[in-house]
């Protein structure tokens, strides 16, 4: 086999002098430096400029928003506000409206920022009341319901699904009492609030009181059925009629044995018989020819005699 020769490469660096013909010259790197900067600056620029725009919008919409509110629902803010909460909110949406025009018109995105929490801190408060006044009692009355609902079910259980056990049933019924009674407490507790402050419990916590009665009852719901028993118990029921059958037979069997030895030995006692009765038949014969020949003794005497009486008296006249 002939190997072929490996071709060697021979590497040298070359040093080119670059310089350009045209009027048009590549960015140096300080002025490619520059440009990445200045073009950085102007896009900052128009992020905060926006920025603002959004911080002036979003304080401008919400002093409308507080005066509309109060406006609009006045007879349920006065449910749970006081007059010093009512003056102290609209008197600062003015002062706001007014600072918007006057110097808050050159104000930076920071000052903005600090205006709205400050103007929104005491208003989002008593919105969230006014929220919650109506939200809780609904949020009540669907958690009782989802309550009936799983006791509800509880029962329909007893029937539709007997591999629930009845201990754990009464697991859940338990946490449904536990529920119920955490409701009576807070609404106990609500009612004797101010409604002027914070509230004892929100809509948002009622929902999350039946979390483990719902991954309770999924997990029973989950449980396989038990296998069917009417099988076993058929089987039971054939082995027991197999078994009773073949006692039967087997009873039968014997009883015909033994009418089969009765009659065999009937048999028996039948030939005994017939046997005596022809030995006693043949005696009675022998008898018979007995005395029937001591009757006629002369005829067994003298047989040519009696045979042929006409030759006698032939050979009695010829003497003569």
């Amino acid at each position: 086999m002939v190997e072929k020769e490996k071709k060697k490469v021979h590497k040298r660096s070359l040093k080119v002098d670059m310089y350009y013909a045209s009027k048009l010259q590549p960015y140096s790197s300080l002025t490619m430096t520059e440009s990445q900067e200045k073009l950085q600056s102007l896009a900052e620029k128009d992020r905060d400029r926006i920025m603002l725009e959004k911080a002036k919008n979003k304080f401008e919409s919400f002093v409308y928003k507080i005066k509309n509110k109060m406006a609009d629902d006045e007879e349920e803010i006065d449910q749970i506000t006081n007059e010093k909460q009512r003056s102290s909110l609209l008197s600062l949406a003015m002062e706001g409206e007014d600072w918007l025009y006057e110097d808050g018109y050159d104000a930076d995105l920071a000052t903005f920022e600090d205006k709205y929490i400050e103007l929104s801190a005491p208003a989002e408060a008593i919105f969230f009341r006014l929220l919650e006044m109506t939200a809780r009692p609904e949020a009540i009355s669907e958690l009782n319901k989802k309550l009936s609902k799983v006791e509800d079910l509880m029962v329909k259980w007893e029937s539709e699904k007997p591999q629930v056990t009845e201990e754990e049933r009464a697991s859940v019924l338990e946490k449904v009492v536990e529920v119920r009674k955490w409701v009576s407490d807070v609404q106990t507790k609500q009612e004797s609030t101010d409604p002027t402050t914070d509230p004892a419990f929100t809509s948002e916590e009622v929902p999350l009181q039946t979390k483990d009665i719902e991954i309770l009852v999924a997990k029973l719901h989950r449980k396989p059925k038990p296998k069917p028993v009417k099988e076993k118990k058929e089987d039971e029921e054939e082995k027991k009629n197999n078994s009773t059958e073949d006692e039967e037979d087997g009873g039968k069997e014997e009883v015909h044995g033994e009418k089969e030895e009765e009659v065999t030995q009937e048999g028996g006692k039948s030939e005994g018989k017939s046997d005596e009765e022809s030995t006693a038949e043949q005696g009675d014969n022998e008898e018979e020819r007995i005395l029937s020949e001591n009757e006629n003794p002369d005829e067994n005497e003298n047989p040519d005699e009696n045979e042929n009486p006409d030759e006698n008296e032939k050979l009695d006249e010829n003497e003569l």
